[in-house]
């Protein structure tokens, strides 16, 4: 999986920085490099505290100098590095093993984030340059008509959130696939945090453009609200809405991109070991908009 927008921090809510998820989500497993390139900076700072898990004082951040543009550096965060300052790297060799991060949420799978930073300005946490999905789908391609089906049944549960196992595949844009939200009158796929999150990101068709203020639906039901526009993708501000699995009431999805087809939701409890579910079970997804009658 990946996203760009499933993050309350600001590079996810300006398009200026990626999650890479590794395919088994287990931490201190190996993480692979996403480029060829050369290790020039490994910096630790200090983490902020957690009040779910316990983190290490200080947290690492990687620079690797990009074979591809050397002007450019990648910045790499929420990984222990095994690699060492002027270590040469390759796509697919290991950087070090996944974290786990002060920055995290309880819910949060393990990942790294990566941002493309100018070489006098790596560090900071604003300044990254915008990053893009390539996504080349037209926009006849997905029509807002479809309504997706929204059941399934537990695949698993855990104590922070369980994955329900959709009847009907995510609707699929290019490459990936999520569940869909319609702006405008085009369906995209959700890359997004729902409710829990303050604001979300939409992937769209590449040739649509939308306008700010633009309402975004799932099956009928507003969302969010697009706050901006950032290539293919926008991003929205959350509605004040009530997300039910069965009925009952849960803190909200975490909706990333699927590399492929998939069927998974991630559905987070309103607190840890609460879901009165086991695997197998059917499950039913609501969402809707909070009204003064709620």
């Amino acid at each position: 999986m990946i996203s760009f927008h499933n993050s309350p921090y600001y590079s996810h809510d300006h398009g200026s920085a990626i999650d890479l998820y590794p395919s088994n989500l287990v931490f201190k497993d190996s993480a692979p490099s996403p480029v060829d390139g050369v290790v020039r900076c490994i910096r630790r700072f200090k983490s902020p505290r957690s009040k779910w898990f316990e983190v290490a004082e200080f947290e690492p951040l990687i620079l690797i100098e990009s074979d591809e543009d050397p002007q450019f550096l990648l910045k790499i965060l929420h990984l222990d590095p095994s690699v060492r300052e002027n270590d040469r790297v390759y796509v697919g060799d290991t950087l070090g093993a996944y974290l786990r991060s002060g920055y995290f949420h309880r819910w949060t799978d393990p990942h790294m984030h990566v941002e493309v930073r100018d070489r006098l300005d790596p560090i900071r946490a604003r300044g990254g340059h915008s990053i893009a999905l390539i996504n080349d789908v037209k926009t006849d391609a997905i029509s807002s008509s479809h309504i997706q089906d929204m059941s399934g049944r537990f695949s698993l549960i855990t104590e922070e959130y369980a994955l329900i196992e959709m009847d009907s595949p995510l609707v699929k844009l290019g490459y990936y696939s999520s569940l869909a939200a319609s702006l405008d009158g085009v369906q995209g796929i959700l890359d997004s945090g729902i409710p829990q999150y303050k604001s979300g990101g939409l992937v769209l068709p590449s040739t649509l453009r939308s306008r700010s203020g633009s309402i975004l639906r799932v099956n009928g039901s507003p969302i969010g609200r697009v706050s901006r526009v950032i290539d293919n993708s926008i991003v929205f501000d959350t509605l004040g809405l009530r997300v039910e699995v069965n009925g009952i009431p849960v803190l909200g999805l975490s909706l990333r991109l699927h590399v492929g087809g998939s069927r998974a939701v991630k559905v987070i409890p309103v607190a840890p070991s609460s879901f009165p579910y086991m695997e197998g079970d059917a499950a039913e997804i609501s969402i809707q908009e909070l009204t003064s009658k709620n």
